[in-house]
């Protein structure tokens, strides 16, 4: 019953949570709580970290209400005893801004993700494994807002931090360039978004993750590119492909597998429009 126990206890659930066991965490992280509260040492960068842990168990499980709760329990926490200005406030921040984007606040997000980039940048540890990827999930943010012209500012900063530090070829890398690639569509470049597509694939295909929901996800977004550019044999092409990986993987039943059906149909009836137009003008 001391704050070291509290202490093991929160290590416990950490490891508990890497091992993707959330429920049996966030029991661990609850008795370590009480155990806290009952010591009256809550209200330490412990007891913070502790907030943010339960938070990130929340939000594993899609409860973004009480997550937020939690991270903005653990911010008041540092705010209150001078810890928010540190890598681990910022990180606190980057969490909250996530939570906040699921929750759609997009404000909210931007405001916390901007916040979190000013401390990084002020510590000196913008350059790092953390500031890449809080660059990514502000360009993320900035897109979702419309602003694909800054949503690829950050994306471009990610990736020069990434390549720095040798970390563009991981899964983490690929989630930028798939990110890039939908700004870029979405600002008007269907040549830019094709090419850091093909980066995105070439990239999970050297890793071996290709073949996952995630790689269906990235054939969907090519196949949306290509359709715009109204290449309907090479959208169907990336389609079937997705369809074929989606089925493999069991995740055909899902929402994500019905928008790759409804996006099917409709390169199907795209074409054969542009078809029956090509006939009846070789007619006129």
């Amino acid at each position: 019953e001391t704050a070291e126990g509290a202490l093991i206890l929160a290590h416990l659930g950490a490891a508990l949570f890497a091992n993707g066991d959330a429920d049996a965490a966030l029991e661990v992280f609850l008795e370590a709580r009480t155990l806290r509260e009952s010591l009256d040492v809550m209200r330490t960068p412990e007891g913070a970290q502790l907030l943010s842990s339960i938070g990130a168990v929340r939000a594993r499980q899609k409860d973004f209400d009480l997550a937020l709760e939690e991270y903005e329990l653990a911010m008041e926490i540092r705010e209150q005893i001078g810890t928010l200005e540190s890598p681990d406030g910022a990180s606190l921040l980057m969490s909250l801004g996530v939570a906040r984007r699921a929750q759609k606040d997009l404000d909210g997000s931007l405001q916390a993700y901007c916040q979190a980039r000013g401390i990084l940048e002020r510590t000196g540890t913008l350059d790092t494994p953390h500031g890449a990827r809080l660059l990514n999930s502000l360009g993320a943010a900035r897109n979702d807002a419309r602003e694909h012209a800054r949503a690829l500012e950050a994306y471009a900063e990610s990736r020069r931090i990434h390549k720095c530090l040798g970390t563009l070829q991981t899964t983490e890398g690929a989630l930028l360039f798939m990110n890039i690639g939908i700004a870029s569509r979405a600002h008007g470049n269907l040549d830019g978004a094709l090419k850091a597509y093909a980066e995105a694939r070439k990239i999970r295909e050297h890793l071996g993750t290709f073949e996952t929901p995630e790689g269906a996800s990235l054939l969907n977004c090519i196949a949306g590119a290509r359709s715009d550019k109204e290449d309907f044999t090479g959208a169907m092409e990336a389609h079937r492909e997705a369809l074929r990986i989606r089925e493999a993987t069991g995740t055909l039943e899902t929402p994500e597998g019905e928008v790759l059906l409804r996006n099917m149909d409709l390169v199907k009836r795209s074409a054969e429009r542009r078809e029956r137009a090509a006939l009846e003008g070789h007619w006129i």
